[in-house]
């Protein structure tokens, strides 16, 4: 009998995971990095033996889409909304993150700075749904809002949407695209974020400087 890991939360984790991956880029409206204390509850799974799936099937298809992901990415963008303890709607940011293999490259860690004068911090945690075959992502930043969300991956892409809270209570929600372009070193973002009924659209790339 197999048992697979799977991580479904960060409660509280001591900082750097931009967007991080970086949803990094939460200030455009895309899902955005900060610091955050946080802890990651894991659920455990059995796969019985003869059934299709097996834990090493499991992570070569990860690690074939995770690739993507890893190394360390530079970007800037405008805030399409208003994110508390951040910033504002309309403010520029610039963001660095740095992606990395974790949990025996079961999952890959993200973890930059962004926001003005750099001051906001995150975490990101992105993994496999064996089940689904599809992305599962957990985000953190410094402000004290989160969300969580399941990526579609479609040949160049990964289509994401994602649901959670803002530091104020408010429930947010956001849909967007990430293209990669120029052998994967390029991501390319485009989507809305939804707050109190009203959608923000926004769009940024990211580049790999160091793989």
């Amino acid at each position: 009998m197999q048992v697979l890991v799977n991580y479904k939360n960060i409660g509280q984790m001591t900082q750097c995971l931009p967007s991080g991956f970086w949803k990094s880029l939460r200030k455009d409206g895309s899902p955005g990095f900060a610091v955050a204390s946080a802890c990651l509850a894991v659920g455990l799974s059995v796969a019985v033996p003869g059934s299709r799936a097996t834990a090493g099937d499991s992570l070569t298809e990860f690690q074939a889409v995770g690739m993507r992901y890893v190394g360390t990415w530079v970007g800037s963008g405008t805030y399409s909304t208003d994110f508390p303890g951040v910033a504002k709607k309309g403010d520029q940011f610039s963001s660095t993150s740095t992606c990395s293999w974790t949990a025996a490259r079961s999952a890959i860690l993200c973890q930059g700075v962004e926001g003005i004068e750099r001051k906001e911090n995150g975490v990101q945690l992105i993994y496999w749904d064996p089940a689904k075959k599809k992305l599962r992502m957990t985000l953190v930043d410094s402000g004290g809002n989160f969300d969580q969300g399941i990526g579609s991956v479609q040949a160049d892409k990964v289509v994401w949407k994602s649901v959670g809270k803002f530091a104020d209570g408010r429930q947010v929600r956001f849909e967007w695209t990430t293209t990669f372009t120029n052998n994967d070193n390029t991501q390319s973002h485009s989507g809305f974020v939804m707050v109190d009924g009203v959608k923000s659209n926004f769009s940024y790339a990211v580049k790999r400087v160091i793989k």
